[in-house]
Protein backbone atom coordinates (compact mmCIF):
# COMPACT_ATOMS: atom_id res chain seq x y z
CA UNK A 1 0.00 0.00 0.00
CA UNK A 2 1.49 3.63 -0.46
CA UNK A 3 0.46 6.80 0.47
CA UNK A 4 -0.38 9.24 -1.42
CA UNK A 5 0.70 12.37 -2.40
CA UNK A 6 -0.56 15.88 -1.58
CA UNK A 7 -0.73 18.38 -4.99
CA UNK A 8 1.49 21.23 -4.34
CA UNK A 9 -0.58 24.63 -4.76
CA UNK A 10 1.85 26.73 -6.26
CA UNK A 11 2.50 27.24 -9.80
CA UNK A 12 4.99 25.84 -12.20
CA UNK A 13 7.49 28.55 -11.95
CA UNK A 14 7.61 28.30 -8.26
CA UNK A 15 11.24 26.27 -7.78
CA UNK A 16 10.32 26.29 -4.09
CA UNK A 17 7.15 24.07 -5.03
CA UNK A 18 9.37 22.29 -7.09
CA UNK A 19 11.31 21.20 -4.44
CA UNK A 20 8.84 20.38 -2.04
CA UNK A 21 7.23 18.22 -4.68
CA UNK A 22 10.41 16.31 -5.22
CA UNK A 23 10.85 15.76 -1.30
CA UNK A 24 6.91 14.71 -0.27
CA UNK A 25 7.83 11.74 -3.60
CA UNK A 26 10.62 10.82 -2.12
CA UNK A 27 8.60 10.63 1.36
CA UNK A 28 5.92 9.01 0.14
CA UNK A 29 8.25 6.08 -1.71
CA UNK A 30 9.10 5.25 2.23
CA UNK A 31 5.83 5.38 3.26
CA UNK A 32 4.71 1.09 2.46
CA UNK A 33 3.53 -1.30 4.50
CA UNK A 34 6.69 -2.98 6.12
CA UNK A 35 7.32 -7.06 4.69
CA UNK A 36 9.29 -8.83 7.16
CA UNK A 37 11.71 -11.44 6.84
CA UNK A 38 8.85 -14.28 7.85
CA UNK A 39 6.62 -13.71 4.87
CA UNK A 40 4.49 -11.85 7.08
CA UNK A 41 3.46 -8.18 6.47
CA UNK A 42 2.73 -5.14 9.09
CA UNK A 43 0.28 -3.09 7.76
CA UNK A 44 0.69 0.66 9.12
CA UNK A 45 -1.95 0.44 11.50
CA UNK A 46 -0.01 -2.32 12.98
CA UNK A 47 -2.25 -5.59 11.72
CA UNK A 48 -0.09 -8.63 10.59
CA UNK A 49 -0.87 -10.65 7.51
CA UNK A 50 0.16 -14.67 7.22
CA UNK A 51 1.26 -15.66 3.82
CA UNK A 52 2.68 -18.29 1.73
CA UNK A 53 4.27 -16.61 -0.79
CA UNK A 54 4.05 -12.34 -1.04
CA UNK A 55 4.18 -10.04 -3.93
CA UNK A 56 5.34 -6.92 -3.28
CA UNK A 57 3.94 -4.59 -6.40
CA UNK A 58 3.53 -1.04 -4.69
CA UNK A 59 5.25 0.92 -7.38
CA UNK A 60 7.96 3.63 -7.45
CA UNK A 61 8.06 7.27 -7.91
CA UNK A 62 10.12 9.25 -9.76
CA UNK A 63 13.87 10.28 -9.38
CA UNK A 64 14.04 13.77 -9.73
CA UNK A 65 17.01 14.53 -7.53
CA UNK A 66 19.43 15.40 -10.23
CA UNK A 67 16.64 17.56 -11.89
CA UNK A 68 15.53 19.60 -8.56
CA UNK A 69 19.72 20.41 -8.41
CA UNK A 70 18.99 22.06 -12.26
CA UNK A 71 18.05 25.22 -11.69
CA UNK A 72 16.49 26.01 -14.94
CA UNK A 73 15.19 22.26 -14.61
CA UNK A 74 13.45 22.17 -11.40
CA UNK A 75 10.53 24.57 -12.47
CA UNK A 76 9.24 22.14 -14.59
CA UNK A 77 8.95 19.62 -11.90
CA UNK A 78 4.67 19.13 -11.39
CA UNK A 79 3.13 18.56 -8.02
CA UNK A 80 3.45 14.54 -8.91
CA UNK A 81 7.12 14.81 -9.00
CA UNK A 82 7.21 14.68 -13.00
CA UNK A 83 9.31 16.23 -15.23
CA UNK A 84 6.65 18.03 -17.18
CA UNK A 85 7.73 17.80 -21.40
CA UNK A 86 5.73 18.93 -24.41
CA UNK A 87 4.34 16.90 -27.10
CA UNK A 88 7.73 16.38 -28.28
CA UNK A 89 9.13 14.92 -25.37
CA UNK A 90 11.59 18.39 -24.88
CA UNK A 91 11.51 19.50 -21.18
CA UNK A 92 8.95 22.94 -21.23
CA UNK A 93 11.01 25.81 -22.07
CA UNK A 94 13.89 24.38 -23.56
CA UNK A 95 14.46 23.68 -27.31
CA UNK A 96 17.26 20.72 -27.16
CA UNK A 97 16.85 18.90 -23.65
CA UNK A 98 14.65 16.08 -23.88
CA UNK A 99 13.28 13.75 -21.09
CA UNK A 100 12.15 10.08 -21.36
CA UNK A 101 10.87 7.52 -19.41
CA UNK A 102 9.02 7.26 -15.87
CA UNK A 103 10.19 10.68 -14.84
CA UNK A 104 8.15 12.62 -17.21
CA UNK A 105 4.33 13.78 -17.47
CA UNK A 106 3.47 14.13 -20.90
CA UNK A 107 0.11 14.52 -22.32
CA UNK A 108 -0.24 11.02 -23.44
CA UNK A 109 -0.60 10.19 -19.94
CA UNK A 110 0.64 6.67 -20.32
CA UNK A 111 1.42 3.96 -17.83
CA UNK A 112 4.67 4.06 -16.63
CA UNK A 113 6.00 0.27 -18.01
CA UNK A 114 8.96 -0.93 -19.36
CA UNK A 115 7.96 -0.88 -23.22
CA UNK A 116 6.69 2.43 -23.34
CA UNK A 117 10.23 3.68 -21.67
CA UNK A 118 11.82 2.15 -24.44
CA UNK A 119 10.03 3.82 -27.18
CA UNK A 120 9.88 7.32 -25.88
CA UNK A 121 13.60 6.84 -25.86
CA UNK A 122 13.52 5.60 -29.57
CA UNK A 123 11.31 8.77 -29.83
CA UNK A 124 13.36 11.34 -28.27
CA UNK A 125 16.83 9.96 -29.96
CA UNK A 126 14.54 10.47 -33.63
CA UNK A 127 14.09 13.90 -32.79
CA UNK A 128 17.69 14.36 -31.61
CA UNK A 129 19.07 13.31 -34.93
CA UNK A 130 16.05 15.76 -36.69
CA UNK A 131 16.93 18.76 -34.90
CA UNK A 132 20.77 18.23 -36.03
CA UNK A 133 19.47 17.63 -39.41
CA UNK A 134 17.53 20.91 -39.19
CA UNK A 135 14.07 18.52 -39.35
CA UNK A 136 10.83 19.46 -37.98
CA UNK A 137 10.81 16.90 -34.51
CA UNK A 138 8.13 14.34 -34.10
CA UNK A 139 4.58 14.25 -31.55
CA UNK A 140 4.79 11.39 -29.59
CA UNK A 141 3.38 8.75 -29.93
CA UNK A 142 1.59 9.50 -33.05
CA UNK A 143 4.67 10.70 -35.05
CA UNK A 144 6.71 7.33 -33.62
CA UNK A 145 4.10 4.59 -33.64
CA UNK A 146 1.65 6.14 -35.85
CA UNK A 147 -1.27 5.90 -33.34
CA UNK A 148 -3.00 7.69 -30.64
CA UNK A 149 -1.38 5.68 -28.07
CA UNK A 150 1.35 2.85 -27.65
CA UNK A 151 1.12 -0.51 -26.76
CA UNK A 152 0.34 -1.47 -23.62
CA UNK A 153 2.65 -4.39 -22.68
CA UNK A 154 2.32 -6.17 -19.44
CA UNK A 155 4.79 -9.53 -18.11
CA UNK A 156 4.67 -10.24 -15.09
CA UNK A 157 6.57 -13.11 -13.57
CA UNK A 158 4.80 -15.12 -10.64
CA UNK A 159 6.76 -18.39 -10.45
CA UNK A 160 9.22 -20.25 -12.38
CA UNK A 161 6.25 -21.97 -14.49
CA UNK A 162 3.64 -18.94 -13.98
CA UNK A 163 3.51 -15.25 -15.54
CA UNK A 164 0.46 -13.46 -16.78
CA UNK A 165 0.69 -11.43 -20.22
CA UNK A 166 -1.06 -8.66 -21.38
CA UNK A 167 -1.10 -6.85 -24.55
CA UNK A 168 -3.72 -4.25 -24.77
CA UNK A 169 -7.18 -6.13 -24.31
CA UNK A 170 -5.72 -9.65 -24.61
CA UNK A 171 -4.62 -11.06 -21.33
CA UNK A 172 -2.92 -14.79 -20.97
CA UNK A 173 -4.02 -16.31 -17.97
CA UNK A 174 -5.44 -20.04 -17.30
CA UNK A 175 -3.33 -23.05 -17.05
CA UNK A 176 -2.11 -23.14 -20.43
CA UNK A 177 -1.71 -18.96 -20.53
CA UNK A 178 -0.11 -18.63 -17.59
CA UNK A 179 2.99 -21.07 -19.07
CA UNK A 180 2.94 -19.42 -22.46
CA UNK A 181 3.53 -16.07 -20.58
CA UNK A 182 6.11 -17.34 -18.68
CA UNK A 183 8.14 -18.64 -21.64
CA UNK A 184 7.88 -15.50 -23.15
CA UNK A 185 8.96 -13.74 -20.09
CA UNK A 186 12.12 -15.83 -20.67
CA UNK A 187 12.61 -15.24 -23.95
CA UNK A 188 11.92 -11.58 -23.54
CA UNK A 189 14.65 -11.47 -20.99
CA UNK A 190 16.97 -13.69 -22.56
CA UNK A 191 16.89 -11.47 -26.13
CA UNK A 192 16.69 -8.07 -24.13
CA UNK A 193 20.49 -9.15 -22.93
CA UNK A 194 21.44 -9.82 -26.51
CA UNK A 195 20.08 -6.85 -27.65
CA UNK A 196 21.96 -4.77 -24.66
CA UNK A 197 25.31 -7.05 -25.50
CA UNK A 198 24.56 -5.68 -29.24
CA UNK A 199 24.62 -9.23 -30.47
CA UNK A 200 23.26 -9.50 -33.90
CA UNK A 201 20.23 -12.27 -32.72
CA UNK A 202 19.00 -9.42 -29.81
CA UNK A 203 18.68 -6.33 -32.52
CA UNK A 204 16.95 -7.98 -34.76
CA UNK A 205 14.75 -10.20 -32.41
CA UNK A 206 13.89 -6.03 -30.72
CA UNK A 207 13.55 -4.63 -33.66
CA UNK A 208 11.32 -6.98 -35.27
CA UNK A 209 9.25 -7.35 -31.72
CA UNK A 210 8.96 -3.92 -31.68
CA UNK A 211 7.63 -3.19 -35.58
CA UNK A 212 5.16 -6.18 -34.84
CA UNK A 213 3.91 -4.56 -31.88
CA UNK A 214 3.20 -1.56 -32.96
CA UNK A 215 1.56 -2.90 -36.07
CA UNK A 216 -0.99 -4.91 -33.78
CA UNK A 217 -1.55 -1.84 -32.06
CA UNK A 218 -2.54 0.73 -34.53
CA UNK A 219 -4.82 -2.65 -36.20
CA UNK A 220 -6.12 -5.97 -35.15
CA UNK A 221 -5.39 -5.11 -31.53
CA UNK A 222 -5.64 -1.16 -30.60
CA UNK A 223 -5.47 0.09 -26.86
CA UNK A 224 -8.23 -0.20 -25.00
CA UNK A 225 -11.05 2.80 -25.12
CA UNK A 226 -11.22 4.58 -21.99
CA UNK A 227 -8.96 2.79 -19.99
CA UNK A 228 -7.45 5.25 -18.32
CA UNK A 229 -3.86 5.00 -17.05
CA UNK A 230 -1.82 5.02 -14.00
CA UNK A 231 0.14 7.58 -13.21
Amino acid sequence: RRASLAGSTGGDDDAGDAAAAAAEAEAAAEAYDELLPTRTVRTTNGRLIEAQVVYTCVGQVAAVEYIVASPSLRRHITSGGLLSVDEDLRVRGHDNVFAIGDVIDHVSREQKLAHTAELSGMAAAENVVRLFEGRPTLPYPRGFAHAAKTPRIVVITLGRWEAVLRFNNVVLSGWVGRRVAAVAKAVIEWSKMLQARRRRVGLWFWWLGDEAALLLNRTVCPPPDGDEPVR
